[in-house]
């Protein structure tokens, strides 16, 4: 059989080139093939430079750069594939989770934030990149390409503020104003005028901006004004400080009646009740900054916001080991108030801040207090009803 040299060998990997096929794995299949065709031209008595005429007639009649743009369609069809079957795979799994979590939280079922973390940190983190890279490799023009990669990464920052928003983590609204602040300032008047003026991406272009607008819309429908949410913990406030007055109305009440009616104190009532003090103090500072607020909180901008009272605890291990101390000790009470029947109220241990089982991030900071403004109302008229007996 017939080997060529390796000027012959180059002379045709030279060519190849020059003809513009650019990709090295379809350059070296191009010159096995060349070479297997001309070597075994030239075994039936061919001289080399007939065979390669021959053989370049044959296998590339339209040229080779008609074989390179037929891989790069194949390729790039494969890829598209590949994708949209990963995009519907993500897709039936974000579905899943979030409906799963949805379902348990309106059941107060566990698992449901893991699941909705989940759902849509798969959705902003997987489905919604995969789909706007599919729409990004459609366009043709730099612009498009520039104007879909930056609406594409605006939204995925929408997605994830609406997760820290549902979960009650801090940056939900700085991260989810911005973004959409950007989306409808600055990227859709620029998509829309762009795309509106193309009789064929008209229709798409409306379809899209309104799409757009309505998911922002919906985000911002998710937020208080300052102006809200100051009356909302002015309101808040208030409520506290009443609670707070009625208490020590109570207080009063039970020390006077102590008076006349003499008993012997109870050292773990005491102790519960300055507990609670020292919690009250613990949630108002970590607030506004002061252990205790006045009458004048308003003009000096002290109020108690809808916070979450387990984050502070969390935080803080000194002040979740005294809550923790705080329902061991309300258990103990309730057992040894049992005696006599009927004269004492029992502490409540469940459905309110002490309940640590029940009550994780979402508890807020004005019902800890109001709970445990309770226990001490509980721990006061106990204590009346004991010393009248």
């Amino acid at each position: 059989m017939v080997q060529l040299s390796d000027e012959q060998v180059d002379m045709i990997h030279q060519r190849i080139i020059g003809d513009g096929v650019t990709t090295t794995g379809l350059q070296n299949d191009l010159l096995d093939h060349y070479c297997s065709f001309i070597e075994e031209a030239m075994d039936h008595g061919g001289d080399f430079e007939s065979a390669y005429n021959k053989a370049f007639r044959a296998i590339t009649p339209n040229g080779m750069h008609e074989i390179e743009e037929e891989l790069f369609i194949v390729l790039t069809f494969k890829n598209h594939t590949n994708m949209k079957r990963t995009i519907l795979v993500t897709g039936a799994i974000c579905t899943a989770l979030l409906t799963a979590g949805i379902i348990l939280k309106y059941l107060f079922a566990p698992g449901a934030s893991v699941l909705i973390v989940t759902g849509i940190t798969t959705a902003a983190l997987v489905f919604m990149p995969m789909v706007f890279l599919l729409k990004i490799r459609e366009k043709r023009t730099p612009t498009d390409k520039a104007l879909w990669s930056i609406g594409s990464l605006f939204a995925i920052t929408i997605a994830l503020a609406v997760m820290f928003k549902v979960q009650h983590w801090p940056g939900a609204n700085v991260m989810g104003v911005l973004a959409a602040l950007i989306l409808l300032v600055l990227f859709l008047p620029v998509y829309f005028f762009s795309g509106i003026r193309k009789p064929d991406t008209k229709v798409n272009t409306v379809v899209t901006s309104v799409f757009i607008f309505i998911g922002c819309g919906l985000f911002f429908t998710m937020l208080m004004t300052p102006r809200a949410t100051n009356m909302i913990d002015t309101r808040l406030t208030k409520n506290y400080l009443r609670n707070e007055q009625i208490l020590k109305n109570e207080q009063k009440s039970a020390q006077q009646y102590a008076k006349t009616n003499p008993a012997k104190p109870d050292a773990l009532s005491k102790e519960m009740y300055n507990r609670c003090e020292e919690l009250k103090s613990f949630l108002v500072k970590c607030e506004t900054g002061n252990d205790a607020i006045g009458e004048d909180f308003e003009s000096r901008h002290l109020v108690i916001g809808d916070h979450s009272a387990m984050d502070y605890f969390y935080r803080t291990p000194e002040a979740l080991t005294k809550l923790k101390e705080l329902q061991n000790m309300s258990v103990q009470y309730n057992t040894a108030m049992k005696q006599p029947a009927g004269l004492a109220l029992p502490v409540p241990v469940t459905s309110n801040i002490i309940d640590l089982l029940d009550n994780k991030t979402q508890y807020k900071v004005p019902n800890a207090l109001n709970d445990l403004i309770q226990i001490q109302m509980i721990l006061l008229q106990n204590e009346k009803s004991l010393a009248a007996l």
